[in-house]
């Protein structure tokens, strides 16, 4: 495995792993809901870093082209790439998405709270959205399903 896939891949497991450390051993002794942000946006990073793995990984194969900087820029590339290449499910792409919108949507709120097991994120005009314990742990096992493909995608020899 080339350096830079590997890095990338390390990225994605340590993040993966911290994510699953505070979903699991942080969040049931606090049971405080503002801990959904970390935890997401630790998937996040996961869900990035394996993503660059895969891109890295075709690029040394000369089939992925080099360039794409932005997170929309390397998902439009992974998407038309590397997703239909791999035969990746495209509910894997959509995670990624919708994670990634959650996360701008709380850098731009200016209100959040918690209110019984779920934090509320809300936009000046109205807009809401929540984030409980049952959409972390679906979130975190998709991203554990799309690292056990990466993993197959990255160590793959052709």
């Amino acid at each position: 495995m080339d350096a830079a896939v590997q890095s990338s891949w390390k990225k994605a497991v340590k993040h993966y792993d911290a994510a699953e450390y505070f979903l699991n051993v942080t969040y049931p002794s606090l049971k405080d809901p503002i801990l959904f942000i970390g935890i997401i946006t630790n998937i996040f990073s996961s869900l990035e870093a394996a993503m660059d793995s895969v891109l890295i990984h075709g690029q040394n194969q000369g089939m992925v082209p080099k360039g794409a900087t932005t997170f929309l820029e390397k998902l439009r590339v992974f998407r038309s790439r590397s997703a239909q290449q791999h035969a990746i499910p495209h509910e894997y792409l959509h995670l990624m998405a919708d994670i990634k919108n959650v996360l701008d949507f709380h850098k731009k709120s200016p209100i959040e709270f918690r209110r019984k097991g779920t934090f509320f994120i809300c936009a000046k005009e109205y807009e809401i959205q929540s984030l409980t314990i049952t959409d972390i742990r679906s979130h975190l096992y998709k991203a554990q399903e799309f690292l056990k493909l990466v993993e197959v995608i990255i160590n793959s020899r052709y």
